[in-house]
């Protein structure tokens, strides 16, 4: 753009040739002339000039960044794939909507907020919510009629709801990305040099503490321990007088909460 203000344009509008090619060798002259004394100023301290003028980060401070927000996202999947593995484990069934499941509570908690609650309370809601669809639904009409044909057509039955749950969001609410609220204000923590989000921390404590809770639910309680029988072997169980049915109703209630806490946690970031 700056060499094309300098030429000149002839009678019939267009652009001048010999200014343009004129403007075009100044212009490469001033690059040439430049770069050598940038190169020079960058040399002066090669490990903290950046490509746009900001300074790189030490090893230690980018591996810090680096650390931080790979466990918090890496939290965010464990929780996923905990309650995944649960009604693996105790209903044999192979989830391929477990993606959508997380993506379906952040669109409870935006309807909930712009009906005008606070995000707290459409956080409640949203959780609430998914555990009837995500949980009792997904089981009772979904699960339960589909299990006594085999796994493969179960298989293709939660595929099937997929593709439902993501186009009914399109329909419904839109296919364009929507501002979520954050669970804490962000504000940047200055570590070794390395700069924490406050938002990476929350992740990762609120995903540690719902872990931990439920490692003492499962081995501190006795439905905890009626539930890992049930996933070990159902029929051993069922003949010890354990619930067989209700025990693996609550692996679909865990695993529907498990996922609205990482869609929560996910959809800020």
């Amino acid at each position: 753009p700056g060499i094309l203000m300098e030429a000149t344009w002839d009678k019939n509008g267009d652009i001048d040739r010999v200014s343009f090619l004129g403007e075009v060798v100044h212009g490469k002259q001033n690059i040439v002339e430049t770069l050598p004394k940038l190169g020079k100023k960058a040399a002066l301290n090669p490990s903290r000039a950046g490509r746009d003028g900001s300074q790189w980060l030490s090893p230690m401070a980018t591996f810090i960044q680096l650390l931080v927000s790979g466990l918090a996202t890496g939290a965010i999947y464990a929780l996923i794939a905990v309650g995944f593995t649960l009604v693996w484990q105790t209903s044999q069934t192979i989830n391929f909507a477990q993606g959508e499941f997380v993506m379906l509570p952040a669109f409870f908690v935006l309807a909930a907020a712009s009906a005008g609650a606070p995000f707290w309370l459409a956080a409640l809601i949203g959780i609430a919510l998914s555990v009837l669809v995500l949980g009792i639904l997904f089981k009772f009409i979904v699960v339960d009629p589909m299990l006594k044909y085999g796994v493969l057509p179960l298989v293709i039955s939660t595929i099937a709801l997929s593709l439902f749950l993501k186009e009914s969001v399109k329909d419904f609410y839109s296919s364009q990305a929507q501002p979520f609220p954050a669970l804490v204000p962000a504000i940047d923590i200055h570590v070794f040099e390395a700069v924490i989000s406050t938002q990476s921390l929350a992740v990762l404590a609120v995903a540690v503490i719902t872990v931990v809770a439920l490692n003492l639910v499962l081995n501190g309680t006795r439905v905890g321990r009626q539930m890992q029988a049930t996933a070990q072997n159902a029929t051993l169980a069922r003949i010890l007088g354990v619930p067989v049915r209700r025990m693996v109703l609550y692996t679909f209630l865990i695993n529907a909460v498990l996922v609205a806490i990482a869609s929560i946690l996910v959809s800020p970031i």
